[in-house]
């Protein structure tokens, strides 16, 4: 019901330890012990990305190898790229690979850079014979159209072969199309050099420095991410941790353990040892003009108090925080506690008391969804609407046939915030508000797609329609005349280059997107989903722009076409939404003109309410009787298309323009993705006092009092085992929680106060996730629970274990979780006697006060008697009217635990219950109803699902 979210991450972090490490993140968040292995756990994925060695798998999709004849620009701005150009061949990659190999061969000469740039400025027919002899010596034919990364392979086994073995020289490719993601790198570990290519529209380039490619002072090619002097990803295997070079010959091997009483670091042998003291930027960092480098000893240092790796930025914010790490644990770990000050909770940025729960405050400027980098950030809105055909069959399962929605039309219109509040629109050609920041078309395919795709079959001589003409603020992205030009492709192309911050569309538009984005590897950087639904989704990576992709839908709760009478369109804005032929859009169509309009059952007359349907039947006769109409597919598809995004873009605005007015200025397309929260957003904007309503905690309240359902079933069990123990245990159960060892921070499972000369019997259920067991973990260096190894919390819980044993002096009684599931397994009585013990938990009031998809079918099939009709009824939800028109809790609760309210049962009349508020109580539900009332008291099945059934008793 609460779904957390793993983000998107490279193959090589996709394992049982980041997996281990993401769970225990979402126990520290809820703070309530959550144990997965005791319930149903679902698991979702929202999308995959061809990630790693998949990427190279298809070598076909990466060739390259275009003619002269054929445009292949590059449109990185970044100098450090060589541009290839073949004058009467096809061979761009060998000549971008010879490129790399004279840098190589004037570095290994000490040859300065201005030779190379000087190299690179000849006429590269020169390039044409070196280049042909290393495809000789590869095998590689020189005649053909295109080399694909097969080729490349073979390219780079005969450069291992002729130039010293492998590890002197691999070849790499970036690819545009892809994020300039990595698509191939020669095998083995990393090489002396690196021969950088780029494959951009089939055409290979050459790239000197990678590093300017992505705007970073250093780029590594084994773990494909930028890197700095003093940090580098975790997961990267040729760097060196200590002195922090990296390379073939990295990380540096043991000789002598030299330990540094600067930074605390001990280091392997002297090389290392002297690198970091060095005050000298690497080699390829040396710049004109850059400031003194700080050693990496002078970077950063090993915390003599917490044993943390501080860095220099850090000293003076670590200062003020560094605690011994015993007192750390016991503070909550959001809060910030200063002297003779109350606390600060940095979630809701309120004072309060540290065991109580944050509040909601009102919201100062934006709303949650607002970046603070987007606060200022001018925008420009862009209205799309796709249309597809549906030629291509899909099997959808085994019964069940459909049709691939492809696309063939994406109509898309930019504003820019300026020119909206000077009220210049769309429309208004050649006008635009001062300081407009709306890119004009500047190159030939932009101002191309500026030009509406009109065009008549060969020997069809009807005059195109003259209300729609050029505008460079709205653009035609289609594929009437090449099927193999996307409409997706060409607007994300748009949106990387030349695109608006905000985006609106709809429905089943944005999933075209994510088809697209997926065969480029673009994963969206924040997607927000509900099953198929996509609320919003955000792009933004290397060398791309932010764009924000919000649905419409979410905010006006209709359609399209009643968004005409909503907000009272104007007919010389947009008309009303014409019936459409959607099962007539197909390629074949596309140029054939006829009398009239389509057939009837191309517009679905058998799916329309019966008012509507009545409507198109009239339509569709007076069509048909009209000797004047015509209608061709492309035509209609371009009228149609445009004034769909008229009325979503006059609709937004408007929209816009209201809240604005009565929300103190409120966007709510940047604030909120949905209605429901846009009017959470207003109500903090406008309306909520500080220090007022609270956030219900995760995991309830008391949850310090919480513990696994795993233990506390334990503790119940070894009660019925030791009836001399029954209700004599303290545990978390009890109104003051679990027992505590004094001065240790320690809490106990259970304990029980024995008659003297016995011990107090401490009891520990151990789960062995979060405790390092050997057995269930035999590799020891496996990282399990807060990211650390299994002998780290194995050895951390013996030395626990010690401690209560002989400097507290209680009585061990441990169990393995491992070691009660044996005894579950091989009886089959005392399994029965564990599931049936109650755990009684905390009260959750958003998991046990809110109940909602009431789902259960009380019967499958009915046959109507000739007095009978089946009615569909639809339950209006509550929360609305109970919000405005009855009471509703604020502030801080007072938290009744169950033995307060056991001392006042039995409870046989109303006025017997002192409290107003919300009781957890279990409801006996009746065997029998009479009459024909349905059940109301809601059940949830183990497995989570909602009924409402009578007691089988």
């Amino acid at each position: 019901h609460h779904p957390f979210t793993l983000p998107l991450r490279p193959l090589a972090q996709n394992n049982p330890s980041a997996l281990a490490a993401a769970i225990e993140r979402l126990n520290e968040i809820s703070q309530a012990g959550i144990d997965l292995l005791s319930g149903t756990t679902t698991t979702k994925v929202v999308a995959v990305w061809p990630l790693g060695a998949q990427r190279t798998a298809n070598p076909p999709d990466h060739s390259g190898g275009c003619g002269n004849d054929q445009e292949h620009v590059v449109t990185a701005r970044c100098r450090s790229i060589v541009r290839i150009i073949n004058p009467n061949d096809r061979l761009c990659l060998a000549r971008a690979v010879f490129v790399g190999l004279t840098k190589i061969w004037m570095m290994e000469r000490g040859a300065a850079a201005e030779r190379f740039k000087a190299f690179c400025k000849q006429p590269q027919d020169q390039h044409a014979g070196p280049a042909q002899e290393m495809l000789r010596k590869a095998g590689i034919p020189l005649n053909l159209q295109e080399y694909s990364l097969a080729h490349l392979e073979i390219l780079q086994q005969s450069l291992n072969h002729h130039m010293g073995g492998a590890g002197y020289v691999r070849l790499v490719v970036f690819k545009k199309e892809q994020q300039y993601r990595i698509v191939y790198k020669g095998d083995g570990k990393a090489a002396r050099f690196n021969i950088c290519l780029l494959l951009e529209n089939n055409h290979y380039h050459y790239i000197d420095r990678p590093e300017q490619l992505f705007d970073v002072k250093r780029y590594c090619i084994d773990c494909e991410k930028g890197v700095s002097r003093w940090s580098h990803w975790a997961g990267c295997t040729v760097v060196c941790r200590l002195c922090m070079r990296s390379g073939p010959e990295f990380p540096c091997q043991l000789e002598v353990r030299i330990p540094c009483a600067g930074c605390g670091f001990v280091f392997p042998n002297r090389s290392c040892y002297d690198y970091h003291l060095r005050n000298e930027a690497p080699e390829e960092m040396i710049r004109r003009g850059n400031r003194p480098f700080r050693s990496i000893c002078q970077m950063r240092r090993i915390c003599s108090q917490c044993s943390h790796i501080i860095y220099a930025d850090q000293e003076e914010k670590h200062q003020r925080e560094c605690q011994p790490w015993a007192q750390r644990q016991q503070q909550q770990q959001n809060l910030v506690i200063s002297p003779q000050q109350p606390a600060v909770c940095k979630q809701c940025k309120g004072p309060h008391e540290q065991e109580q729960p944050c509040y909601i405050q009102p919201l100062k400027d934006g709303g949650d969804e607002e970046d603070d980098d987007e606060k200022h950030t001018p925008l420009r809105l862009c209205f799309f609407d796709a249309e597809t055909s549906q030629d291509e069959p899909l099997q959808v399962s085994n019964n069940i046939k459909g049709y691939k929605h492809v696309p063939l039309l994406i109509i898309a219109e930019v504003i820019c915030e300026k020119c909206i509040i000077a009220g210049i629109g769309v429309e208004d050609r050649g006008q635009r508000a001062e300081g407009c920041f709306a890119e004009k078309p500047c190159t030939d395919q932009w101002r191309r797609w500026c030009s509406p795709p009109f065009r008549n079959a060969q020997g069809d001589n009807t005059p195109t329609p003259d209300n729609i003409y050029y505008n460079p603020r709205r653009m035609y992205f289609h594929s009437f005349d090449n099927d193999q030009q996307s409409p997706v492709d060409q607007f994300l192309d748009y949106l990387q280059h030349h695109g608006p911050k905000k985006i609106l569309g709809g429905k089943y538009d944005f999933h075209l997107l994510l088809e697209a984005l997926h065969h480029r590897s673009i994963p969206p950087k924040r997607l927000c989903t509900t099953g198929l639904k996509i609320y919003s989704m955000r792009l933004g990576g290397n060398n791309q722009r932010k764009v924000l992709f919000k649905d419409s839908l979410n905010y006006f709760f209709s359609e399209l076409d009643a968004l005409t009478k909503v907000f009272a369109l104007p007919e010389d804005v947009a008309t009303t939404k014409p019936f459409f032929p959607y099962l007539y859009v197909k390629r074949q169509h596309l140029h054939e003109r006829i009398r009239g309009v389509p057939q009837l059952q191309y517009y679905q007359p058998d799916y329309k309410k019966a008012e509507k349907r009545a409507k198109l039947l009239e339509w569709h006769r007076q069509q048909m009787n009209n000797p004047s109409t015509h209608f061709q597919l492309r035509e209609q598809l371009i009228i149609y298309c445009v004034n769909d995004v008229a009325i979503l873009r006059e609709s937004v605005l408007r929209f816009r323009h209201l809240i604005g007015e009565h929300t103190q200025k409120l966007d709510p397309f940047i604030a909120a993705s949905t209605a429901a929260g846009l009017a959470l957003t207003t109500l903090r904007r406008c309306f909520l006092p500080e220090n007022w309503l609270v956030h219900s905690p995760e995991g309830g309240y008391l949850r310090g009092r919480r513990a696994s359902a795993e233990s506390q079933r334990y503790i119940k069990l070894f009660e019925k085992e030791n009836p001399e123990a029954e209700g004599k245990v303290q545990c978390a159960q009890w109104a003051i929680g679990e027992a505590h060892v004094e001065d240790t921070g320690y809490r106990l499972d259970g304990l029980w106060y024995r008659s003297p000369p016995l011990r107090p019997l401490a009891i520990e259920y151990m789960g062995c996730y979060y405790h390092g067991c050997p057995i269930c973990f035999p590799v020891r260096s496996q990282r399990l629970a807060a990211g650390k190894t299994a002998e780290e919390l194995y050895e951390r819980t013996q030395h626990r274990l010690w401690e209560l044993e002989q400097q507290h002096g209680y009585a061990l009684h441990v169990v393995w979780g491992h070691e009660m599931k044996e005894r579950l397994n091989g009886n089959r009585e005392l399994k029965r006697q564990w599931w049936e013990i109650e755990y009684v938990r905390p009260m959750d009031p958003r998991e046990d006060c809110l109940r909602g998809g009431r789902t259960e079918p009380f019967k499958l099939h009915h046959v109507c008697g000739n007095d009978e009709e089946i009615l569909y009824i639809d339950i209006v939800s509550l929360y609305p009217y109970v919000m405005k028109a009855r009471e509703f809790p604020i502030g801080h609760p007072t938290v009744l635990t169950r033995e307060t309210l056991l001392n006042t049962l039995p409870w046989t009349r109303p006025n017997n219950n002192a409290y107003k508020g919300l009781l957890l109580v279990r409801v006996l539900p009746p065997t029998s109803i009479r009459g024909f009332l349905p059940p109301l008291l809601g059940y949830r099945t183990h497995d989570g699902r909602l009924t409402f059934p009578l007691c089988a008793a």
